[in-house]
């Protein structure tokens, strides 16, 4: 009997731009999950090394959402049309752009991976936010 190979480590497919993140939640009805962080942000990273490295929520992030990456900084236009207060800050997008759930500050990996299984599962009715008519018109190359 040979020895089992360890499973190479899962990461979250991120998209680098918001645009094509969106266009490919809308070809596939599922939501995006835009987490919006910035290099100087302490508690981003420690979200980043804590929570989004874990596998259970890589494989669920991976299974339900189009995952964007936004540095707050680079993209303020389109950060400040979404209401962002605080970083790191994760929301959870439908393909209409409703924001269907908004997850700030540094969260352990099973309250994360809760409130996303909340924000897929049909039958829980989520208190939704429309985004802002700007978000729906993201510049070019976002």
């Amino acid at each position: 009997m040979s020895p089992q190979v360890p499973a190479a480590p899962q990461s979250i497919s991120w998209r680098a731009s918001y645009r094509k993140a969106w266009d490919e939640s809308k070809a596939t009805g599922k939501p995006m999950l835009i987490n919006i962080s910035a290099k100087w942000c302490l508690a981003c990273r420690t979200l980043e090394q804590q929570t989004l490295n874990q596998p259970q929520v890589q494989q669920m992030v991976n299974e339900n959402f189009i995952a964007v990456q936004l540095d707050a900084d680079a993209h303020r236009d389109l950060v400040q049309s979404f209401r962002v207060t605080g970083l790191p800050t994760c929301l959870v997008v439908a393909p209409d752009l409703t924001i269907e759930d908004r997850i700030i500050g540094m969260q352990p990996a099973n309250t994360f991976t809760g409130r996303l299984s909340e924000s897929v599962r049909p039958d829980i009715e989520m208190a939704s936010t429309p985004a802002p008519a700007s978000a729906t018109q993201p510049a070019n190359g976002i």
